[in-house]
């Protein structure tokens, strides 16, 4: 009567040797703990030579054996032999067991095998062989005996490793933990980067370990080691002004945008998306002491939907920017603060914010006082201030977009848009000298008679005229028609923004304004 048994491949995501550190803590001065039915054991063997350890060791095993063939048996226990072969070159470790009680009857011979995959992975296998030649008549019942206890055996081995594995877990600190964890290229990194990759993660040892794993893949895949040797493309550098300026009150250095006078609509024409993401990597690579968070510093004034936020080939690469800048600089950031915010910035946010993770999110802060330099000291040192928010760093700031968006409309003038349900229609105008706007209606309907407009904060009807958001139905399409009379050239620009773009914006939006306005205290 012979039966064989072999096992899946079982994986452990530490590496061999710290696995073998939980195996070996099974093992008590005088038999296993951890297995009561080892009642003695014995080392017979103990050799460690060339990398190699060598142990023999005999046990006295006192398993449940039923009452009648225990008293044909006439013995309580029986006894094992168990040798171990650790190759610590090879990283491998072999146990082979077998019987030595009723070996003339019985056989069980098992070969179990710990092996590493890699730095970080130990895979781990058994295999077992059952023979029994006679055993007074009782061979059914002993094969079903021996079955059961392997079984239980077999379960309770890997439940003794898996509780030391967390014990030695839990007793090293959180840093210590993801060490065995990392991905051989970063092994050697820095703790304060290890440190962001448990804040990131709220604490969070295995989250932690799969950002690590995601920031050493985004390295490699964006090549962030040659960024910093490459030349910016020019196109890129006549539109994008983003400057690193002093400190802010905890040390760090602090990144300065005038958004306003970014060129979003001729960098997304002038450059691929992997060529725009690559240029904002190597930006926030070259901030000065990156062992420390930093904070940016946003210039809102004239920022509009014109210079393109709402296109699809902006939003895509945002969104897309947003994943890979989180893989590659977890808990980087300390803050961002929004100043001078316009009224269209509140289209703006609605479509870019949802883009953003909530661990982010969290950190903007919106001003909208007067007093901008008074505010902004209460976070940033005056040399990381521009001249024109009052401060004292020089800030040589590129010309203002040149890409205006606009479409040249003579007057009287009419356009109609269809608006999706629960989508927002944004108009903007620009005049000139000659621009002479009369009357300006929506659906035929004066200002005044118009329901649920939106954004149009502290406006007088011109400039309702020049500028406004209008959210849609939520239960149906509709048609809206736009109507300026009067006479002259104007530009005119109207974007509607689809509900899954706005994703709730202007409620959202509305606690954004209060939340943030902490600011201002």
């Amino acid at each position: 009567m012979v039966q064989d048994y072999k096992s899946a491949v079982k994986e452990y995501e530490y590496p061999f040797e710290y696995v073998m550190e939980a195996y070996q803590r099974r093992f008590g001065t005088n038999g296993c703990p951890d297995i009561p039915i080892i009642k003695e054991m014995d080392v017979k063997e103990d050799t460690d030579q060339d990398g190699v350890h060598n142990i023999l060791r005999r046990c006295r095993l006192q398993p449940e054996i039923p009452g009648m063939l225990r008293r044909m048996m006439g013995i309580d226990s029986i006894f094992f032999c168990q040798r171990n072969v650790l190759d610590r070159k090879k990283r491998t470790l072999t146990i082979t067991a077998w019987n030595e009680s009723f070996d003339n009857r019985v056989k069980v011979e098992e070969v179990c095998k710990y092996w590493a995959d890699g730095e970080n992975m130990t895979k781990f296998t058994q295999e077992a062989k059952l023979t029994i030649s006679s055993f007074w008549g009782f061979e059914s019942t002993v094969e079903k005996l021996m079955i059961r206890q392997y079984t239980s055996s077999m379960k309770q081995g890997k439940e003794i490793l898996q509780k030391h594995l967390k014990q030695m877990n839990m007793e090293k600190s959180p840093v210590d933990r993801l060490k065995p964890l990392l991905p051989a290229e970063i092994k050697n990194i820095d703790t304060i980067y290890l440190q962001r990759f448990i804040n990131s993660r709220d604490g969070n040892v295995e989250r932690a370990a799969s950002a690590a794993k995601k920031f050493n893949e985004a390295r490699k895949t964006w090549n962030v080691e040659q960024l910093d040797k490459n030349e910016n493309p020019q196109e890129w550098s006549n539109n994008f002004d983003g400057k690193w300026l002093g400190l802010d009150n905890e040390g760090g250095p602090v990144l300065v945008l005038p958004l306003g006078k970014i060129g979003v609509r001729t960098i997304q024409k002038s450059l691929k998306e992997d060529e725009i993401i690559r240029q904002i990597i190597k930006l926030i690579e070259q901030r000065p002491n990156p062992d420390v968070q930093f904070s940016a510093l946003i210039d809102c004034h004239d920022v509009c939907l014109r210079q393109g936020w709402v296109s699809k080939p902006v939003i895509d690469t945002m969104l897309k920017l947003s994943e890979v800048l989180a893989h590659l600089f977890p808990d980087s950031l300390r803050r961002v603060l929004l100043i001078r915010a316009p009224a269209p910035f509140t289209a703006v946010w609605s479509v870019v914010s949802p883009l953003i993770d909530e661990k982010t999110r969290a950190k903007v802060w919106l001003y909208s006082g007067s007093d901008n330099t008074k505010n902004l000291r209460k976070f940033l040192q005056t040399n990381a201030i521009p001249t024109w928010l009052g401060g004292e760093a020089p800030f040589d700031s590129i010309q203002k977009d040149t890409d205006s968006g606009y479409v040249k409309v003579t007057l009287p003038y009419e356009e109609t848009v269809t608006g999706l349900p629960g989508a927002m229609v944004h108009w903007d105008v620009s005049r000139n000298e000659h621009t002479a706007i009369t009357v300006f209606t929506v659906n035929g309907k004066k200002l005044a008679d118009v329901g649920d407009l939106c954004g149009a904060v502290d406006l007088d009807k011109k400039s309702v005229a020049d500028f406004g958001t209008l959210k849609c139905s939520q239960n149906s399409s509709e048609k809206i028609v736009f109507k300026w009379d009067g006479s002259g050239e104007m530009g005119l620009f109207i974007a509607v923004l689809p509900a899954e773009d706005i994703r709730g914006s202007i409620s959202s939006l509305d606690s954004f304004q209060s939340g943030f306005s902490l600011l201002s205290m």
